[in-house]
């Protein structure tokens, strides 16, 4: 990324440089030092290309492996120069659509990174956009992601991932909710996974062997520890969390096929946006729908249940409908003690 970064800037400079009238002789010393002030200006690199870069990048530029063949003549009297007075790389970059399209993805970038506190891709992301020619970019912004006004955990998002993909362990101090008392330790992170706002950590706890989950907002402190990083061969990241909906997993919990019906109107959502990957419509008439998802029973699966109020009606399990049942029934004695 780096190296294509600093090239594009080298492209774009030399195209500068070449279509500028303030100049009437371009050597290549004169080009060197323009993308140096460049680098320096963009990406702060103190360093002037070499003769041989600035050959080596006329010749891309000429050859037509960007997309455009760039008319780029030397002689004793002009030195470097255009011999089609009119011409730009620009004229042969992206397209307006292409352009739309890439500020499309940079304005959901900048939401991501920004949610994200990662401030190297938003430097990136920015002079990226730069490059690009996004500046008529509309201020207003047309696209908003769902986020806690204080994003406590977000810190550690980044220390994390990069251990993960370095494979190297954590000290951590955390405190659980509950009123449990907090613990500290050395831990070998596997995952970073998000639920519905909240980031959690997948590691395995050295002391013991076991893997865990821990919300990133319940970590008093992290940082990176010099023990060994330590390997779980049935750790398989990709299927970890496919039998359940959300975050828990129960110790011993057994795939179960869950039943519920939901109203005509309720059915449509829950068909656009599926609970789980195995879902199913078992059953349909005018009155609503029955949908079947294999998953293991948790606290997550019994909160998207409820979530849908009197729209839907949990069928089987029996241990499932009879757990739902007792819930109701205590929050309706809520309701009934402040009438």
């Amino acid at each position: 990324m780096s190296k294509n970064l600093n090239a594009l800037l080298r492209y774009q400079t030399i195209d500068a440089c070449l279509r500028s009238s303030k100049k009437e002789k371009w050597s290549w010393k004169d080009l060197a030092k323009a993308c140096g002030e460049r680098l320096y200006e963009v990406r702060n690199i103190e360093s002037i290309p070499s003769r041989r870069t600035i050959l080596g990048d006329i010749k891309v530029m000429r050859s037509g492996d960007l997309k455009y063949y760039a008319p780029i003549d030397w002689t004793s009297k002009r030195g470097y120069h255009y011999t089609d007075a009119n011409f730009s790389i620009y004229s042969y970059g992206l397209s307006e659509l292409e352009k739309e399209e890439f500020n499309k993805g940079v304005e959901i970038l900048n939401q991501i990174v920004n949610r994200l506190g990662m401030d190297e891709v938003k430097q990136i992301i920015s002079k990226l956009s730069h490059i690009i020619n996004t500046s008529k970019q509309s201020k207003v912004p047309v696209i908003q992601f769902d986020q806690w006004i204080h994003e406590k955990g977000y810190q550690w998002l980044n220390l994390i991932y990069g251990c993960i993909k370095e494979k190297k362990a954590l000290f951590i101090s955390y405190r659980p909710f509950g009123g449990h008392a907090g613990f500290s330790g050395i831990v070998s992170p596997y995952l970073l996974k998000e639920y519905r706002n909240r980031w959690y950590l997948i590691a395995k706890f050295h002391n013991n062997g076991l893997i865990y989950h821990y919300a990133l907002d319940r970590l008093r402190s992290t940082q990176e520890s010099l023990q060994p990083f330590s390997e779980d061969s049935s750790f398989d990241a990709a299927k970890y969390f496919n039998q359940v909906i959300g975050i828990t997993i129960p110790e011993n919990g057994m795939v179960e096929q869950v039943q519920f019906r939901a109203t005509t109107l309720q059915a449509d959502y829950i068909k656009s946006k599926p609970l789980h990957a195995t879902q199913v419509v078992l059953s349909e008439d005018d009155k609503g729908a029955v949908f079947q998802v294999e998953v293991i029973i948790n606290y997550e699966l019994e909160a998207n249940l409820l979530s849908f109020g009197e729209r839907v009606e949990v069928l089987a399990p029996a241990t499932l409908r009879e757990k739902m049942s007792k819930r109701i029934a205590v929050m309706i004695g809520l309701y009934n003690d402040h009438t």
